[in-house]
This record gives structure tokens, sequence and C-alpha cells, in this order.
């Protein structure tokens, strides 16, 4: 999971419950009263170890893969992946694919 403010994060989704209609708004980042965190990007697969390349609004591109993201409690907002103040804002965010992982059966 990533943040327009850079944060990545990483967990397992055994930590997030299943509920029902009424109890929908449930919390995967620590809520924040100035420039709170909102979530970019999401990706389900971490069956393989992906890389993703992540552009912010100073035109910085950084590269993040998954194997170096640690996990993180359910409520943290994660770590730093972008200096908000010096690379500027996620703009974009492409995951990288390694088709040599790929087995065909």
């Amino acid at each position: 999971m990533l943040t327009q403010r850079g944060n990545i994060k990483k967990f397992k989704s055994g930590e997030v419950p299943i509920l029902g209609r009424a109890k929908r708004g449930l919390m995967l980042l620590k809520e924040l009263k100035a420039k709170p965190h909102r979530i970019v990007f999401m990706d389900c697969d971490l069956s393989m170890p992906n890389r993703y390349a992540i552009r912010t609004t100073a035109s910085k591109s950084i590269v993040a893969e998954s194997k170096e993201i640690p996990f993180s409690p359910r409520y943290s907002n994660g770590s730093f992946a972008i200096n908000e103040k010096t690379d500027g804002e996620v703009s974009d965010i492409e995951k990288e694919f390694d088709f040599s992982q790929i087995r065909i059966f």
C-alpha cells in the first residue's frame, strides 16, 4: 500500500477482519489531523517479489522492491519511501514485471 505522501506499507491480509455492512469503515492507516495520508495504490499479489517505479510531482523516480518493505502493524502509517518535502507527493506508480520468474506448465 502506498500513500500520496510517500509512505509505503506491507501488511498481512489476515490482520484485516471481515466485517458486515454496519462496520464498513475500517482503519488501515493512523489518522493525522494535518496532512492525512490517503491511499493511492494497493497491490494484493505478494506471492512473488515485485518492483514498483514511483514517480513524484518533483519529477523524481524511486524504485521500491516488495521484499525490502517490512511488515507493519495495522494502525501504523508504514515507512517513508519518499521524502515529501524534497521529492514532492506521489504522482504515478507503475508495477514492473519480471517475466523470468513466471513458470508455464
